[in-house]
């Protein structure tokens, strides 16, 4: 299967996003992944199923609609429909040179953070860029975006996990959060551990990473939609 990302015209009527839709479409490719959308248990459609249980809970972006059905070109698809959020992904909160809103937004991770553990539900891809806040920074403000990663319970490993992936996209653009920004998040992330034993595997798990860049600048997004550049993407996830 293949996944494809577009910001389409809708009918959003207020804030920034005034008019925008995000379409994301997995594209039944192939005999095993053909099958999963044929039988509605592809990835969007488990997406969907998870923005409905979270729903309520105030910590996701719900898709508003999950539509299937077969390409001009022959494979089957599915497809979820968001509405754009308004503002300033977490990535560039915390990336950004006012200590203030850094300190708001490593605050507002870790609640984040947080009340979803509490939920009984972890993030496998829990990286900054996958999070977004609606409007102006604040505590409960921060919804998660992509939903792919959503996980029943919480093993041993999940909040290190979680912890980890906050950190990675800031180092790979060489601004690695500070010690007391990575600290106040980690607050939010112990469970019947200690807070050091969570860096240290949080580290470790930096340490394996790699290659820690995410796949767009935040600053160089930033500047084409100052420029007016397109906002519509498209290609494999």
């Amino acid at each position: 299967g293949r996944s494809e990302v577009w910001i389409a015209p809708g009918s959003a009527d207020t804030g920034p996003a005034r008019g925008r839709w995000v379409v994301k479409i997995d594209r039944g490719e192939g005999l095993k992944a053909g099958l999963r959308v044929a039988l509605g248990h592809g990835p969007r459609a488990r997406a969907y199923a998870w923005g409905q249980a979270l729903r309520s809970t105030g910590l996701v972006q719900a898709p508003i609609a999950l539509l299937g059905g077969r390409l001009a070109d022959g494979p089957r698809y599915q497809a979820t429909v968001t509405l754009a959020r308004a503002g300033p992904t977490l990535l560039q909160s915390l990336c950004s040179y006012h200590c203030s809103i850094a300190l708001a937004s490593s605050l507002a991770a870790c609640s984040h953070a947080a009340r979803l553990l509490a939920a009984g539900v972890w993030n496998r891809d829990h990286k900054p860029s996958n999070l977004m806040f609606n409007g102006p920074v604040e505590r409960d403000g921060l919804r998660l975006i992509d939903l792919d990663g959503l996980r029943r319970g919480a093993p041993p490993e999940a909040s290190a996990r979680m912890l980890a992936s906050l950190a990675i996209e800031p180092m790979g653009l060489g601004r690695p959060l500070p010690p007391e920004l990575l600290g106040a998040i980690a607050t939010g992330l112990v469970e019947g551990g200690s807070k050091s034993e969570l860096l240290t595997e949080a580290e470790r798990l930096l340490t394996r990473h790699g290659d820690a860049r995410p796949a767009r600048d935040p600053a160089e997004a930033a500047r084409r939609r100052r420029a007016g550049a397109p906002s519509g993407r498209g290609g494999g996830d």
